[in-house]
């Protein structure tokens, strides 16, 4: 209940998918577990007797499907290992990016941009730190500021201003009669 729940609502709006983050990761392991578990079997399996009780008189078809299976199996267990082999590179490879994910994109939010140029220099990117430290100059204190609503906790913080939409998105309405009229403005403005 939990998972789909969860998918619901990671559906309604993105920034919900952190919701649905521990139902994925719970799926996903059972999945890996069962996988690695059915490998780690055919590892250590034993060669299946072929031989019923009836083919135990020792006819040639018997004698030959006992030679094809005794065959297979140490394709069967190169094939596992393989795939097991596998599955550890690949999840051990995803546990480094995950780290390197974090420790880049999550570890230092900021609105002081930063990034890697083409030679491997670092670029900083610090347009909206100026330009909320222009609303702040060139705007009345008791200005009120209408701007999409990813933008105003950080109007209210850095530029010290009120706005009509902050980032609280409950109130879809208020949000969508913004965007309306910035829409609306912007068609005037073409015209």
């Amino acid at each position: 209940m939990y998972g789909l729940t969860s998918m619901y609502f990671a559906g309604v709006m993105v920034r919900l998918i952190l919701v649905a983050t521990p139902a994925v990761c719970l799926i996903s392991a059972i999945a890996v577990s069962a996988t690695i578990k059915n490998l780690t079997q055919t590892l250590r399996g034993k060669p299946a007797q072929t031989l019923s009780a009836k083919g135990a008189g020792g006819t040639r078809g018997s004698s030959k499907q006992q030679a094809s299976v005794d065959q297979s199996i140490p394709l069967l267990k190169n094939g596992a290992s393989v795939l097991l082999l596998g599955a550890f590179y690949l999840l051990s490879r995803y546990a480094i990016h995950c780290t390197w994910v974090t420790s880049e994109a999550y570890s230092s939010p900021s609105i002081v941009l930063a990034a890697r140029g083409a030679h491997g220099q670092r670029v900083i990117f610090d347009d909206y730190r100026e330009a909320y430290f222009w609303l702040r100059q060139n705007t009345p204190s008791d200005a009120k500021i209408m701007s999409w609503w990813d933008y105003g906790y950080q109007i209210t913080a850095m530029g010290n201003r009120t706005v009509i939409v902050d980032n609280n998105t409950w109130n879809n309405t208020h949000i969508a009669t913004v965007g309306a009229r910035c829409l609306l403005m912007r068609m005037k403005l073409m015209r």
